[in-house]
């Protein structure tokens, strides 16, 4: 083995030890799907300035890997000191043999980055991480050291202003409308015969604030519900129960 691979792979063991030092701290919300015999390493340094918007990571948020299938790998509890992530990745077992596979992020799989706010208890999914050079597919053995971490902000929920909240017997002709919310392009919006959706009259997105509801709703009476909310945010804003009117 040369003098040159010997140096780089003492510093490596060197980055590995001194980041490990800050994983000690149980996890609260992440749970790993399992281990393997293989993994990887993602060392998130301070320099990285781990955040959610522009507010810096505090002691007690965590930070997760996962896959495409939404399967938890690997999870840190930020401590506001360098912190390094295992990653656990997928072994291909031998039937013959009798060896199970491994369970693990896939080989050549793009790891995807979790935060989760432990003051707020919200888990942020929109997150975009950046390596110091090369990229973050998974690779057994792979060191990767990021230089970016940031949460997207979810955006608050919008609030209806026509009609109000349980308000009955509101003409299906005319403007449903909310109010604005920051850091927001779109929103969602579904009306339903009934509160749990499962029977949409009405739906799709919108830049406006404003949904026109045309005037051939109208003549049955029935459970009428209406909900506005950002895309990819699951949160229900508003449930208007009441006899309203509509013909399909």
């Amino acid at each position: 083995m040369s003098l040159s691979k010997i140096f780089k792979g003492t510093l490596v063991l060197l980055l590995v030890s001194l980041f490990a030092l800050n994983n000690s701290f149980a996890l609260n919300h992440f749970v790993l799907t399992g281990t393997s015999s293989q993994n990887a390493t993602v060392v998130v340094p301070t320099t990285a300035n781990p955040r959610i918007g522009d507010s810096p990571l505090t002691a007690g948020d965590e930070i997760g890997v996962f896959d495409s299938d939404g399967n938890c790998w690997g999870a840190v509890v930020w401590n506001n000191a360098n912190a390094s992530i295992t990653v656990y990745g997928f072994v291909q077992g031998d039937p013959d043999l009798g060896i199970p596979d491994e369970p693990g992020m896939p080989v050549g799989q793009l790891m995807k980055f979790r935060i989760w706010d432990n003051e707020t208890d919200i888990e942020y999914t929109i997150v975009t991480a950046t390596p110091t050079s090369g990229n973050l597919n998974y690779a057994h053995n792979k060191f990767s050291v990021l230089n970016n971490l940031k949460a997207e902000l979810v955006p608050a929920n919008p609030v209806i202003t026509n009609p109000l909240n349980n308000a009955v017997g509101v003409p299906l002709s005319g403007n449903l409308t909310w109010n604005a919310t920051d850091n927001t392009l779109s929103y969602d919006y579904t009306l339903s015969a009934n509160a749990d959706f499962s029977s949409p009259i009405l739906n799709g997105i919108i830049q406006a604030l404003q949904l026109l509801i045309q005037d051939y709703l109208m003549a049955l009476h029935i459970i009428f519900v209406f909900v506005v909310k950002m895309p990819k945010v699951m949160e229900i804003i508003l449930l208007l129960l009441g006899k309203q009117y509509y013909l399909p």
